[in-house]
């Protein structure tokens, strides 16, 4: 049966009650719905958690708990809340509850599907943000005078730009917030500017920042009154949890997906432990690179597992079975390379250790937006493994919930490389061939070295890898 929109469950990243820390409402009690998902990477980006994961909600659960702290004021943020087709029906059910509600937006989506009476914080993105390139200037004329636009600045280029803007599109007719990056320009600073200027703009410093500097927006509540059925936790996509460790187990293959998780995860702020696996495949010289990665790259922790998935498992990985090459369509069908179960068992295995050392976060690189077509790289895959791995857990089940990152799930083997390159990556020590030489030289004919040749290609660079294999 086809589900409507207004009846399609959103994926929610954390639902808690807090201060509303920017804008004009800054200072009021708000209940903070953050949906999941986003589609920017912004270098001063403080919400990583909400890149991925996240649970599964109707718009009827959504408006339940936010109930329970009988708000007045509701803000619905991100990542980018208007991902998700249904953000539009789950803010027209907000405001029919009676609560006045904000949507938090960075700019580069439509702002036209949201329903009148919501008021819009529209972001504009300055160059210091790394995205400018996404700003959609058509939502200025579909900004209404109850609405606001924030600048990020992280310096004088910024605030600049910023300047100019305002006055190319003549932004004055609204609310303007100029919001210091946290940890990169000094409000003090940002402040002198406006006053030299005589700027007509809001300084709009991060008030949840300076009440809770470690991060837990969630302040204590003082015991429930018996049978008061307010919540004592953040409610977070994955259930009632305390502050979340900052570590991460991350799957690490030595191939340039799980180099690049590895980098994001570290840029995020997580404490790394990494986990190889040498389960007998034919192309065991990855292995190396994944030392050769974690070293590099500094992690707390690199452990390399033996499993003999050779003699469970058969595949053209794990067995004298020929390679497929030269294949110009892929990800049509699942092919020979594919190991059974071997996401799965990973999976498993970074579970278990992750829940040994008290860490909540996993990480892998799969993909099937460009892929060889192997079913445990999917999207529905991920989200059943989320789900199971937290009823069958001692965490997940009292509280202390794992949760699955898979930041490029969606993202091709491109976009992959130029974030990985944004971040440093050094793809010249991450092997990709399923068949490669007794040196480890790359065959370049494989799937695996066709899709990553493409994709080096498709962003106009060349691959340390493709060259050593003559192609």
């Amino acid at each position: 049966m086809k589900v409507s929109r207004d009846e399609e469950p959103l994926i929610v990243c954390e639902i808690y009650n807090t201060v509303q820390g920017e804008t004009t409402y800054a200072g009021l009690p708000c209940v903070m719905v953050r949906l999941a998902g986003c589609n920017l990477n912004c270098t001063y980006c403080d919400t990583p958690q909400a890149r991925s994961g996240g649970r599964k909600m109707t718009i009827a659960e959504i408006q339940a708990e936010v109930a329970r702290f009988h708000p007045f004021l509701v803000e619905v943020t991100g990542g980018e809340p208007l991902l998700q087709e249904a953000t539009p029906f789950l803010l027209k059910a907000l405001l029919s509850s009676g609560s006045k509600v904000l949507l938090e937006t960075n700019g580069s989506l439509s702002i036209d599907p949201v329903p009148s009476g919501v008021i819009k914080i529209c972001d504009i993105k300055c160059p210091g943000s790394g995205e400018a390139d996404s700003n959609r200037w058509e939502n200025v004329e579909l900004l209404t005078d109850n609405d606001q636009v924030k600048f990020v600045l992280c310096d004088r280029a910024d605030y600049d730009w910023a300047k100019d803007v305002m006055r190319r599109y003549d932004l004055a007719r609204f609310e303007i917030l100029f919001s210091p990056a946290c940890g990169t320009l000094e409000p003090q600073e940002l402040a002198s500017w406006i006053l030299e200027d005589r700027l007509a703009v809001r300084l709009n410093t991060q008030i949840h920042k300076m009440l809770w500097p470690e991060g837990d927006e969630n302040p204590p509540l003082p015991p429930s009154p018996k049978g008061s059925d307010r919540p004592q936790k953040k409610i977070t996509a994955t259930g009632t949890v305390p502050i979340r460790s900052k570590k991460a187990v991350v799957l690490l293959s030595g191939g340039l997906d799980s180099a690049t998780a590895l980098a994001l995860a570290k840029r995020d702020g997580f404490e790394i432990y990494a986990l190889t696996f040498d389960y007998g495949q034919r192309h065991a010289v990855e292995v190396d690179s994944a030392r050769k990665i974690a070293e590099a790259v500094g992690v707390a922790r690199h452990r390399v597992i033996e499993i003999d998935l050779a003699s469970l498992a058969h595949s053209a990985l794990t067995a004298d079975q020929e390679v497929p090459k030269d294949r110009e369509q892929i990800g049509g069908d699942i092919p020979p390379t594919y190991v059974p179960a071997r996401n799965l068992i990973f999976l498993s295995c970074a579970a278990a250790w992750a829940e040994s050392i008290q860490c909540q976060d996993i990480f892998i690189g799969v993909s099937c937006a460009d892929y060889s077509g192997y079913p445990d790289c999917r999207g529905e895959f991920i989200e059943s493994f989320q789900a199971c791995v937290n009823i069958a857990t001692k965490a997940g089940v009292e509280g202390d919930p794992l949760e699955i990152h898979a930041p490029f799930l969606h993202k091709t083997k491109a976009e992959i490389i130029k974030l990985g390159l944004d971040m440093g990556v050094d793809y010249s020590m991450t092997h990709s061939c399923y068949d490669p030489g007794p040196d480890g030289t790359p065959c370049g004919r494989c799937d695996s070295c066709t899709l990553r040749k493409r994709a080096f290609e498709a962003l106009g660079l060349s691959d340390q890898n493709a060259i050593l294999a003559g192609a």
